[in-house]
């Protein structure tokens, strides 16, 4: 089982099982951010830190993923990137992303976000 789980922010301790949502929303790919119909819905203290859709988590394959910052913007046909970044290890992630590794620590906003194989 993949998921995130919450090891700072207000939902501390908050797990989110990544690929059932996965089938649930019945796409490869999942929206992060404090917009509550994303797949990953991030309620912060600061929620002006983190952007309705902040980043995106793509299933390559069944144990490799990819996070992207910001998401595909289908009403303009462009890539929208966050506002204040997505950070994975504390190393900035940008629209071209990057592979997420057991253990990997994402930070978007003030939450950071443990991701799990």
């Amino acid at each position: 089982v993949c998921r995130l789980t919450v090891m700072q922010g207000k939902e501390y301790g908050k797990v989110y099982d990544i690929d059932a949502l996965t089938v649930r929303y019945g796409r490869k790919m999942l929206t992060v951010g404090r917009e509550e119909a994303n797949g990953v819905f991030v309620d912060d203290f600061a929620e002006s830190y983190i952007s309705r859709r902040h980043c995106t988590l793509e299933k390559i394959s069944q144990t490799l993923w990819q996070i992207r910052d910001g998401q595909w913007d289908f009403d303009n046909g462009v890539w929208k990137n966050s506002m204040n970044g997505t950070y994975v290890n504390s190393d900035r992630v940008d629209q071209n992303g990057r592979l997420l590794k057991d253990g990997d620590i994402i930070t978007i906003g003030d939450t950071k976000l443990k991701f799990e194989l």
